[in-house]
């Protein structure tokens, strides 16, 4: 037994030793330059904190304040320290995640740059300071007291609300939010999800008692396997995709006018693409490639689609079968999956697709645009 905890001991210090001579020698992750603008604004809202600054395409270090850069900017921040001067958030104009935990925000705050926000553990917060924060998408509001939503802002782009273990007891105070899809409630008085008023995009109240009821009504496993296969992690068949879907691509010829692409792809570390295809014409079917590199196997996408004549419709694997959605002038699309590895048996190493087409005639003004899922 000591021989083994001896072993256990040795193992550690040889490990913790090359991590060190990794980092001496520049082999191992460095922390970024910290931007010098938003340093001086991250500076004065958090006072004397130590502040680890961190790549965003790099593993997250543990901390009080963490501050994620990405090309040369802080986009995402998590401050567990109370703030020393509030309106210094107003100058992080990048940001775009933002957590406050246990940080005692006490106002307003300057968050228009923000897509995400949680705020943890922060007795006496009121929704009304959130009227500022108007690209958010996703809200957290944990554990901070609250008991109603009353000066609520109208978030238009507003998609998840998350109100953690709050004793809310109503909802009525809730403006009309156009993109709202779910609310999660763990805290609610009994009663409280029965008060949400009408929003168009909702989709789902999530309570406690939801929950245990969805857990209970699952159903026993089919004896018949799914078309799409089976996720063995979490031993449930793989459900069938959201959009439309057809079992294969049968190539038809096409051709495009007109193609301008502008591509940037980085396959080492933190898989990341930003890819823009801008088509003036559009017939029949036509793959647009990416090189992406021979390191990653399954590159993870979301595609968005857009036209200014006649409909488009892009395909985009999902398992075995292909789901497809369909854009029309004014009316863009977006989808996510997976890109294919070749259009023909003659695939080029490193090369993947994802396949668009014209239905019913040619389209114009087409613009495809491939950033990373992940």
């Amino acid at each position: 037994m000591a021989e083994a905890r001896w072993g256990v001991a040795r193992t550690a210090a040889l490990v913790s030793w090359i991590a060190s001579l990794a980092a001496l020698i520049g082999c191992g992750p460095k922390a970024p330059d910290p931007p010098p603008g938003d340093a001086e604004a991250l500076g004065a809202l958090v006072g004397s904190a130590e502040i680890a600054w961190y790549d965003t395409a790099d593993k997250k270090p543990t901390g009080a304040v963490l501050a994620g850069v990405r090309d040369g900017r802080l986009v995402s921040l998590r401050v567990a320290v109370p703030v020393a001067d509030p309106a210094a958030l107003g100058r992080l104009d990048a940001l775009t995640r933002l957590t406050l935990d246990g940080a005692g925000w006490t106002g307003p705050l300057a968050c228009g740059s923000l897509t995400s926000l949680t705020v943890r553990a922060n007795p006496g917060f009121e929704p009304v300071w959130l009227a500022g924060c108007s690209n958010l998408s996703s809200l957290e509001l944990l554990d901070s007291g609250l008991t109603g939503v009353d000066g609520f802002p109208g978030l238009a782009k507003l998609k998840t609300l998350h109100l953690g273990r709050n004793p809310i007891a109503s909802l009525a105070g809730l403006p009309t939010l156009p993109m709202l899809e779910r609310i999660t409630l763990h805290g609610a008085e009994p009663g409280a999800e029965d008060t949400v008023p009408p929003q168009p995009a909702l989709r789902k109240v999530i309570t406690p008692e939801s929950s245990a009821a969805a857990a209970a009504s699952t159903p026993a496993p089919s004896s018949t396997p799914s078309p799409f296969g089976r996720n063995e992690v979490l031993g449930i068949d793989i459900p069938p995709p959201k959009n439309p879907w057809i079992p294969k691509i049968t190539a038809k010829k096409g051709s495009t006018a007109g193609l301008d692409k502008a591509c940037t792809v980085n396959h080492l570390g933190k898989f990341e693409i930003d890819c823009t295809f801008s088509i003036e014409s559009l017939s029949g079917m036509v793959p647009l490639r990416v090189e992406i590199g021979s390191t990653h196997h399954e590159p993870g996408v979301i595609a968005n689609v857009s036209t200014t004549a006649g409909k488009v419709r892009v395909y985009m694997p999902y398992y075995t079968v292909q789901q497809y959605v369909e854009a029309t002038p004014g009316n863009p699309v977006e989808v996510q999956g997976i890109l294919e590895k070749s259009w023909t048996s003659t695939g080029k190493l490193g090369a993947y697709h994802i396949v668009v087409e014209a239905q019913g005639g040619p389209a114009e003004g087409v613009v495809v645009k491939l950033k990373n899922a992940i």
